[in-house]
């Protein structure tokens, strides 16, 4: 283990450990590595080191544990797979640069990204990701493995599913649902509740498909 490292991030590919690398950073933390769960040979992504599957061996379980960011479905499962592995400790991962209010509450494994906004009385189920500059109002609910896309607008007592997918720059109205497992379009303004499932676009968001799979199938 290298001297005064910190975290694990446990991920499918490099490309997704940057943005987490980036914050554990800015944190002044220290990184031993991104596990590499696809590949046979790893593939290495300067300026951190990748590991596979015999790398991780040589990693001490009790290290702190980020899992890489992708989409709800993604990030479940290597969060299980983590766990089958023996690495239990997800803590959460806040850029320094992150408004957290003393109010919200956040559950393991979540990462807030850089200039994002928590208020008041607010729950971050657990592994939700907030990215860069997303604004999560008073009173919200982000459900497991929920994913708010950068710049990303979330009003007062909004409510998000298991799952489901805010893209950046969205703006989602007061008192609105967005159901388990659903998408909601890079800018998109939801002013009605959004089925489970469903995928939503434009200004007013409209029903355009739906999901084929997702965090609770």
């Amino acid at each position: 283990m290298t001297a005064g490292a910190d975290w694990l991030i446990f991920g499918s590919r490099p490309r997704f450990a940057h943005e987490l690398a980036e914050i554990i950073a800015r944190k002044g933390q220290g990184l031993i590595a991104a596990y590499d769960n696809l590949a046979d040979e790893p593939e290495q992504s300067p300026p951190f080191f990748v590991i596979g599957r015999s790398g991780l061996a040589t990693i001490d379980r009790g290290v702190r544990v980020a899992v890489a960011a992708g989409p709800g479905a993604l990030r479940k499962q290597l969060a299980a797979e983590a766990r089958a592995e023996g690495f239990l400790n997800f803590e959460t991962l806040i850029d320094p640069t992150a408004v957290i209010a003393s109010t919200a509450r956040l559950g393991e494994g979540c990462v807030v990204n850089a200039l994002a906004v928590i208020a008041s009385h607010t729950t971050l189920s657990r592994f939700v990701q907030v990215n860069r500059s997303a604004s999560i109002g008073h009173d919200v609910t982000l459900e497991a493995f929920a994913t708010v896309g950068p710049g990303a607008v979330l009003t007062g007592f909004v409510e998000v599913g298991e799952g489901a997918f805010v893209g950046a720059g969205a703006v989602v109205r007061p008192g609105t649902t967005i159901g388990a497992n659903s998408t909601v379009g890079a800018g998109a303004v939801v002013t009605r509740d959004v089925a489970e499932n469903a995928i939503v676009v434009g200004n007013p968001a409209r029903v355009v498909g739906e999901n084929a799979s997702g965090t609770t199938r």
